[in-house]
């Protein structure tokens, strides 16, 4: 995936381990959807769009609601 700089390449793998981390956790525990709050600062859109990217391509049905912030619901 292409990032402007190195700090959001940085960022988002921050935040795509953490994810993969629940989404584990709620496998293990036989729950077939995650919900995350994405709250993070003005480069979030890039982040954001390169996370829904790589959700759905690695086969997660995903659903992103923004309001005062972003809440990303992702299902296996």
């Amino acid at each position: 995936m292409e990032f402007k700089n190195e700090d959001l390449k940085n960022k988002f793998e921050s935040h795509k381990n953490k994810i993969q981390e629940n989404i584990e956790m709620g496998k293990s525990m036989g729950v077939n959807k995650i919900s995350a709050i994405l709250a993070m600062d003005d480069e979030s859109e890039e982040i954001e769009r390169q996370l829904v990217s790589w959700l759905l391509l690695e086969g997660y049905r995903i659903s992103l609601k923004k309001e005062d912030f972003s809440i990303l619901t992702i299902e296996w």
